[in-house]
C-alpha cells in the first residue's frame, strides 16, 4: 500500500479542478492558496489542521503537484518588444542594485565571499530568455524550491551552481523588497514600465542590454526567420558597451545550423566574404534555396567552408586504464597540430573522461595546485593547446617519456607515471582542490539541457526533402502565384491571339460585360524581356535582380510577376469593366458569370468565333469547373461533305510522367521507367545495350552540368532553367554529344540515359502541343517556351544509335534484364505517349491513375459541345471544342 501521506485520487482530482485558478493567481497569493488546500486535505483525513507540521507536509506535496503537472510549456522566446513588456519589479531591480546588494550582505551577516564578482543581476533572465513578468517569476520560484536535494547534489559537481544560487537569492531579495513597497511607491515604476515598453529603456540600460543580450537575440531572430520562413539572414550590429567602447557584433544563419550540425559550411569561412558581400552571399545560399542552379564550383566553395572535425586520438593504455603518451601515429611522425590535439586529449583523459574539459585557465594560473613536483617541466606554461608552441610541446613530451621509462633514456631511478595530484571544485572566487582519485569509479556528469535543434539543409546538389512529403506529379500551374514565366517565343501565340481577338469582338458586339479576361501562359514575351542600353535583349545577373535597392517598386507583387497579357487587341474598359490589359481585379465571381452566360442559350459563347482550321483539334483535360452544354434545337450540328453528322474528335490528355524520386529503389522499376520515357528505336536500342548497368541499384551523385539528373529529381521534365535558356541548352547538348561510355560505372550510364529519356519525352510533348490554343493543364507551362525542337530530337536519336551500336558490340545485353512488353505499340519517335509508363510500380508513394490514357469518345447519337472554363486566382481562360 502507498504511504498514508501520499495524495489520493480524490486529492489529485481536487487539485486538478483548481489548477487553472492557481496558475492565474498572483504570486503573493499562491502560498496562502497552497496552505488552504493542505488544510482541506488534512481535514478530509480526519487530521488536525492546526498542526503546523501536518499542514507544512501537505503544503509541500500540493506545491510539488502543481509544479509537476504544469502543462503550459514555455515556448521559444522572441526578442523584447516582439513578445514581452517591461515589468515594474524588473525596473525596480535595475534602479536599486546597490540597495539589493547591501540587503543581501546584511541577510548573510556580511559573509558573501562565495558571490562571484562578475555575476550579472539579470543573468537568470538572459539564460531563460524572458523579461521577468509575474508568471515567469513564479515558475522560477517553483523551479528553485522543487527538488532541493537535486540542487544540493549538483552543487558538488558543477562550479556554476553557487553562482546560480546567488542569482536565486538576488531575485528573491528583489521580490521581497518590491512587496514591501506601498502602492504609492510602486506607482512610479509602473508608469516607467509602460514608458519603457513603448520607447525602450534608459540609455544606461541600453548599453548593458546591447552587451549582454545582443548575442541571444541575434540567434533568436535568425532562428525565427529560418524556422518560420526558411530564410537565411545575416545580422550586423554596432553598439557601445558599458565602458563606452564602440563594438560590433554579427550573426548569420549558418552559425545557427552549426549549433545542430557542427560540420555545416559556414558563410564567414569564405575567404574575403566581406568583399563583394551581396554576390558572395547570393552564391553561397543559392546552394541551399535553389540547388538546381548551383554549379559544381559553387558546391565546391560551399563544402570547402565546412568546419573540419578532428578525430580523437586512440591511446594505448596501462593496466589501470591511463593513457600512454606517444609522439607518433600509425608508426609515423605527426604534425604540430596533431601534437596539440594529442596533448589536449591526453590531459583530458587524465583529468576526467566524463567531464570532457580541463580548466586550462586554472592550470595556467596555479599549476602547482594540480601537479606534484617534477610532473611538468620547469617554467612550463599551460596555455590553450592550440596556442602552445613546438618548443613547449617537445619539452613536455620529453619529460613524460623520461619519467615513465627512465631506462630507455639511460636515466637512474624507478619509473613514475604521469598523474594529477589534485582536481578543482567550486566557483572561481572560492576554489577548493581535492586529492585526485585514479582508482575510483567515474560517475557520469548529469546531462545538460540540449539546445533546440533546427533543420539543417544539405549541400549535395538537388536534395529530396523526404518520403513523407507529398510530391506533385505536375509542375506548378501558371495560374498559381509565384510560377514565373520565362521569356521566349510561344508556339501557339499567333493562334491564341487571333481567336482571342475574335472572341473579344463578338462579346463587345453583343454587349456582354460579365466575361473575364483570358489569361494563358502565352504572355507577350516583349513584356518579360528586358532591353539594355545597347538595344540587345539581355537579362541581368540574378544577384543584381535580387538586390532590394535595384528592384522596381510594384503595387502587387503577384500581378507584377505572374499576370501576363496577350499580344493582340484588348477589350475596352467599357466592355470588360476594368482597365484594358489589367487583370489584377479578376475573381472567381467572374467565373460564375461566364458559366451563366454559357448556359444562357445559343447566342452565348457556344457559337462564338470558330477555331482556325489550321489549329490542331485537341483539348486538355477539363477542370472541375468544366461543364457539357447540350445544343439547343436551333443549333445545326456539324455535317461532313458526305452528309453525315460529324463526330467530335476525342480530346487528348497530356499528363507528365512520374518524377524519378517517386519510383521504388529497385533496378527493374527504374529500368522500366527509362524505357517508358520514349519509344524511339534508337533510344530503346541504347537502353538494351546498357541493360546490365541500368538494372543495377546505384546512387547518382549530382555532377555539373546536369546537377538535376539524379534519382532524386522531383519532376518528370527537364528543369525550366535548362529548357528556357539558350546557353544552358547548348551546354546540355554538348554534354549529350559525348555519349554514354560502357567503360564507365553504372551511375554514369543511368545519369546519361535519364537525361536523354527526359529530353526525348519533353520533345514529344512539345511537338504534340504545337498549335494548341489552350495549354494542357497536365504539362508545365514553360514547355511552350522551350528551346527544344526537332533538330535536337534528330541529334539525340543519332547519338543514341551510334552509342548503342558501339556498346552492343562491346558487350551483349543482360538476358535477365527487364525487356519491353511485346504488346507495346509500334515505335513512334514523335509520340509523347509511352504506353509502358502506366505499369511502373511506385510502392507506397502517390501515383496517378490512368496515366497516358485517352479519354473515351462520347456516344455518336448525342452530339455535345463541351465548354471548358479554367478559373484561377485573378486569371481565367475559356475555350470551345467541337
Amino acid at each position: 500500500m502507498p504511504p498514508a501521506t501520499t495524495l489520493s485520487d480524490a486529492d489529485e482530482a481536487l487539485l486538478k479542478a483548481r489548477h487553472t485558478e492557481y496558475r492565474a493567481m498572483p504570486t503573493k497569493d499562491k502560498e496562502a492558496f497552497r496552505i488552504a488546500c493542505a488544510k482541506y486535505i488534512a481535514r478530509s483525513r480526519n487530521l488536525d489542521d492546526s498542526n503546523v507540521y501536518i499542514v507544512e507536509l501537505f503544503a509541500g506535496k500540493v506545491r510539488n503537484w502543481f509544479q509537476n503537472n504544469n502543462t503550459e510549456k514555455r515556448g521559444t522566446r522572441l526578442p523584447l518588444r516582439i513578445q514581452q513588456n517591461f515589468h515594474p519589479m524588473r525596473i525596480f531591480g535595475h534602479k536599486n542594485k546597490v540597495l539589493i546588494r547591501s540587503s543581501l550582505t546584511e541577510q548573510t551577516d556580511g559573509n558573501n565571499d562565495h558571490v562571484p564578482k562578475d555575476v550579472d543581476d539579470e543573468e537568470e533572465d538572459e539564460e531563460q530568455g524572458h523579461d521577468g513578468d509575474e508568471d515567469d517569476d513564479e515558475e522560477e520560484e517553483d523551479d528553485n524550491d522543487n527538488d532541493n536535494k537535486k540542487d544540493e547534489e549538483d552543487d558538488a559537481d558543477k562550479g556554476t551552481v553557487a553562482q546560480r544560487a546567488y542569482i536565486a537569492q538576488w531575485n528573491s531579495m528583489v521580490r521581497q523588497l518590491w512587496d514591501d513597497l506601498s502602492e504609492d511607491e510602486q506607482r512610479p515604476y509602473e508608469h516607467l514600465a509602460q514608458l519603457w515598453s513603448v520607447q525602450g529603456p534608459d540609455d544606461e540600460l541600453k548599453l548593458w542590454m546591447a552587451e549582454k543580450r545582443s548575442g541571444p537575440w541575434f540567434r533568436s531572430v535568425a532562428s525565427m526567420f529560418w524556422v518560420q520562413c526558411g530564410m537565411p539572414v545575416f545580422i550586423y550590429g554596432m553598439f557601445k558597451d558599458t565602458n563606452g567602447k564602440l563594438r560590433a557584433t554579427m550573426y548569420d544563419t549558418t552559425e545557427l545550423w552549426a549549433d545542430t550540425k557542427p560540420d555545416t559550411p559556414l558563410f564567414r569561412n569564405i575567404k574575403g566574404w566581406d568583399q563583394d558581400f551581396r554576390r558572395k552571399a547570393w552564391t553561397f545560399f543559392q546552394a541551399v534555396l535553389d540547388p538546381e542552379q548551383a554549379s559544381a564550383e559553387t558546391l565546391t566553395i560551399v563544402n570547402g567552408t565546412r568546419r573540419q572535425t578532428t578525430t580523437c586520438f586512440v591511446f594505448e593504455e596501462y593496466e589501470d586504464g591511463t593513457p600512454i603518451l606517444t609522439d607518433q601515429e600509425n608508426g609515423h611522425g605527426t604534425s604540430t597540430l596533431r601534437w596539440q590535439q594529442i596533448f589536449c586529449e591526453y590531459l583530458r583523459i587524465h583529468y576526467c573522461h566524463e567531464i570532457r574539459h580541463v580548466p586550462w585557465q586554472s592550470l595556467h594560473d596555479n599549476p602547482q595546485q594540480f601537479f606534484a613536483p617534477g610532473m611538468i617541466p620547469n617554467e612550463f606554461i599551460f596555455l590553450d593547446p592550440s596556442h602552445i608552441n613546438d618548443g613547449d610541446l617537445v619539452r613536455f613530451y620529453k619529460n613524460v617519456f623520461e619519467m615513465e621509462d627512465p631506462a630507455k633514456h639511460n636515466l637512474p631511478g624507478p619509473p613514475t607515471r604521469f598523474r594529477f595530484s589534485h582536481y578543482e571544485m567550486g566557483p572561481k572566487n572560492n576554489r577548493s582542490y581535492l586529492p585526485a582519485i585514479y582508482n575510483g569509479t567515474v560517475t557520469p556528469a548529469a546531462p545538460g539541457r540540449k539546445k533546440k535543434a533546427v533543420q539543417v539543409p544539405e549541400f549535395e546538389g538537388p536534395p529530396y526533402s523526404g518520403e513523407n512529403e507529398a510530391m506533385s506529379l505536375q509542375e506548378p500551374s501558371p495560374l498559381v502565384p509565384g510560377a514565373s514565366q520565362a521569356a521566349g517565343p510561344s508556339r501557339f501565340a499567333s493562334a491564341l491571339a487571333n481567336n482571342f481577338a475574335k472572341v473579344q469582338a463578338r462579346l463587345a458586339a453583343e454587349g456582354t460585360t460579365g466575361a473575364a479576361s483570358v489569361l494563358t501562359p502565352t504572355a507577350a514575351h516583349s513584356r518579360v524581356a528586358t532591353t539594355s542600353d545597347k538595344g540587345k535583349g539581355s537579362t541581368p545577373e540574378p544577384w543584381v535582380e535580387a538586390a532590394f535597392d535595384t528592384s522596381a517598386p510594384v503595387d502587387d507583387e503577384w500581378a507584377e510577376e505572374n499576370l501576363l497579357t496577350v499580344d493582340g487587341p484588348s477589350a475596352p474598359a467599357s466592355v470588360t469593366g476594368e482597365p484594358a490589359g489589367d487583370l489584377s481585379f479578376a475573381s472567381d465571381d467572374e467565373v460564375e458569370d461566364v458559366l451563366d452566360f454559357l448556359s444562357s442559350g445559343p447566342k452565348g459563347l457556344s457559337d462564338a468565333a470558330p477555331m482556325d482550321e489550321d489549329c490542331e483539334r485537341t483539348s486538355p483535360l477539363p477542370s472541375p469547373s468544366a461543364r457539357a452544354v447540350p445544343l439547343e434545337s436551333t443549333v445545326t450540328p456539324p455535317v461532313t461533305a458526305d452528309g453525315h453528322v460529324a463526330v467530335p474528335e476525342v480530346p487528348r490528355v497530356f499528363v507528365s510522367p512520374p518524377a524519378p524520386v517517386m519510383l521504388d529503389t529497385d533496378g527493374a522499376v527504374r529500368f522500366a521507367y527509362l524505357r517508358s520515357l520514349s519509344t524511339a528505336v534508337q533510344y530503346q536500342g541504347l537502353l538494351t545495350a546498357m541493360a546490365a548497368k541500368l538494372s543495377s541499384v546505384v546512387v547518382i551523385r549530382a555532377k555539373s552540368p546536369v546537377m538535376w539528373a539524379t534519382w532524386g529529381h522531383n519532376s518528370g521534365h527537364v528543369p525550366q532553367s535548362v529548357q528556357t535558356s539558350e546557353k544552358n541548352m547548348k551546354t546540355l547538348m554538348n554534354w549529350v554529344k559525348k555519349g554514354a561510355n560502357l567503360a564507365g560505372d553504372a551511375a554514369d550510364a543511368q545519369r546519361y540515359c535519364l537525361v536523354v529519356g527526359l529530353l526525348l519525352s519533353d520533345i514529344g510533348f512539345i511537338e504534340a502541343t504545337t498549335g494548341l490554343d489552350i495549354w494542357p493543364e497536365g504539362l508545365p507551362s514553360y514547355l511552350a517556351y522551350s528551346q527544344l525542337n526537332d533538330d535536337h530530337r534528330m541529334l539525340i536519336t543519332s547519338i543514341c544509335d551510334e552509342r548503342g551500336r558501339i556498346n552492343a558490340d562491346a558487350e551483349a545485353p543482360d538476358p535477365s534484364a527487364p525487356q519491353p512488353s511485346t504488346s507495346s505499340p509500334p515505335s513512334d519517335t514523335n509520340s509523347p505517349v509511352p504506353a509502358a509508363l502506366a505499369t511502373i510500380p511506385t510502392g507506397s508513394k502517390p501515383s496517378q491513375k490512368a496515366v497516358w490514357k485517352r479519354r473515351a469518345a462520347p456516344p455518336k447519337a448525342t452530339p455535345l459541345v463541351e465548354e471548358t472554363v479554367t478559373g484561377g486566382r485573378r486569371t481565367h481562360s475559356k475555350a470551345r471544342q467541337v
